[in-house]
């Protein structure tokens, strides 16, 4: 699936709306802040600065709630497995996959999946 593009906030600087948008277009992927930054053109600390100010959060947790969201969805309109989502998603291990869903969703893949289902 493709995640739909969120509105921005044009009153954002133009640096976080660049480092979002290179996030949106590639959260599946192993990308890290230092590439997300040069994308940005800021340093990491400042990119890190633009994040915690104008989303509250840092631009790795941004990725991985991008991530969690696309694995929800996946969960539950496709017959993909756990593991395929897994991987569709940017995890590269199952253990940290399904304790970062656990952890934000409450329930493991596999419940929320069940749940999901009926």
């Amino acid at each position: 699936l493709q995640f739909q593009k969120r509105r921005r906030d044009l009153s954002q600087p133009f640096q976080l709306r660049q480092a979002l948008e290179f996030i949106e277009k590639r959260f599946t992927s192993n990308i890290d802040m230092r590439e997300i930054a040069v994308n940005a053109g800021v340093s990491m600390s400042h990119l890190h600065l633009l994040f915690r100010k104008h989303c509250g959060t840092s631009p790795i947790q941004y990725m991985l709630k991008l991530r969690l969201e696309e694995a929800r969805e996946l969960l539950a309109i496709t017959n993909l497995s756990v593991k395929e989502i897994c991987a569709a998603v940017g995890f590269n291990d199952m253990k940290n996959f399904s304790a970062a869903f656990k952890r934000r969703n409450k329930l493991t893949p596999t419940q929320y999946r069940r749940l999901t289902s009926g």
